[in-house]
């Protein structure tokens, strides 16, 4: 059986102008993240679950003054996140926009070890 995650169970989790910004929600995951540099947000992953996650992609909208999306990017999170762990991310090429937010747009939870997918 396999449970995916969509962008319907998505939580937002993050919106800032500048600066890091945290929060918490979207299943089993928190993350942290900042704007490092024009054009790209990095940050970390935090899994609270007590199962690994994989296939863990990370969507970033851009938003103007009045909280519109005026630009999408998503980026794939490399290898799995072990339980009650974190993994680093980072995505570039992000469009100028007054402010952001930074979600888990989807994700599968491993159940067993030796099988991959739940």
């Amino acid at each position: 059986m396999r449970c995916f995650v969509l962008g319907i169970a998505s939580v937002l989790l993050a919106i800032a102008p500048a600066g890091a910004a945290t929060s918490h929600g979207n299943g089993p995951f928190r993350i942290e993240w900042d704007l490092t540099a024009p054009g790209r947000i990095s940050g970390r992953i935090h899994n609270e679950y007590q199962r690994p996650a994989t296939a863990v992609r990370v969507l970033v909208e851009g938003l103007d003054g009045s909280g519109r999306v005026v630009a999408r990017t998503y980026q794939w999170v490399g290898g799995d996140i072990a339980a009650l762990s974190d993994r680093f991310f980072e995505v570039r090429d992000v469009p100028p926009a007054d402010h952001y937010r930074v979600r888990v747009n989807s994700y599968e939870i491993l159940l067993f070890p030796g099988r991959r997918r739940l």
